[in-house]
């Protein structure tokens, strides 16, 4: 995560030391700004997202708020979700971003 003025909750699946690469602590409840994370995104609309070994190119990712970017990443795995409805992307998953 870079250069948020708030913190990231919920959806984070493990937060690690970016230095050493080991679990600081499993199912944070947030990250903020400089920590490294795992998490698990579900869009809110459609985008072409690829794995990034599969295809680079599609495969990365920028987060913005507010006119600045707040973390970059990579995507490990991709899931088909055909059953979230769009008009109401909360009906049938945990939580979201």
């Amino acid at each position: 995560m870079l250069n948020s003025p708030s913190e990231i909750e919920l959806g984070d699946k493990l937060k690690i030391d970016y230095q050493t690469g080991e679990t600081i602590e499993a199912s944070s409840k947030f990250i903020k700004s400089g920590d490294l994370a795992t998490v698990k995104l579900v869009l809110l609309q459609p985008a072409c997202v690829e794995n990034f070994q599969e295809y680079p190119s599609l495969g990365h990712f920028t987060i913005r708020q507010m006119n600045h970017t707040v973390a970059v990443g990579i995507t490990k795995d991709v899931e088909n979700m055909t059953t979230v409805s769009y008009d109401n992307p909360t009906s049938n998953i945990d939580m979201y971003y």
